[in-house]
């Protein structure tokens, strides 16, 4: 992993897709949100990409406010198997981009 936060996770096929993270910066500054879109993305174990969202589409929020990023899936139906995954910000009027995290997601077969 080569970004700042590293987030991994496991769930059943079963189980709605989704996760949430709150994002802070040390000290009391409030993390820098102002003009950034999210993008997030899955890879297989092939390295094709699974997924690929950003904030401007339903699904993927930022919340400056509370300095959360949520993502709700509903219809993603992933197979058994381990995947790759990362958040980033961008700023389209500087176009400065940063990592925020990445890490795995594993999918484990479900008993329904």
């Amino acid at each position: 992993m080569s970004a700042p936060f590293g987030v991994s996770f496991s769930l059943t096929d079963d189980t709605t897709f989704g996760w949430e993270a709150v994002l802070g910066v040390k000290g009391e500054e409030p993390f820098p949100w102002e003009g950034a879109r999210a993008e997030y993305s899955i890879r297989n174990d092939c390295g094709q990409r699974v997924l690929d969202m950003t904030s401007d589409q339903d699904g993927l929020w930022a919340d400056a406010e509370t300095s959360r990023v949520v993502c709700s899936l509903p219809s993603l139906r992933l197979r058994p198997g381990t995947y790759q995954h990362g958040l980033r910000l961008t700023y389209p009027e500087t176009g400065v981009a940063f990592q925020v995290f990445d890490g795995s997601v594993t999918i484990t077969e479900g008993n329904i």
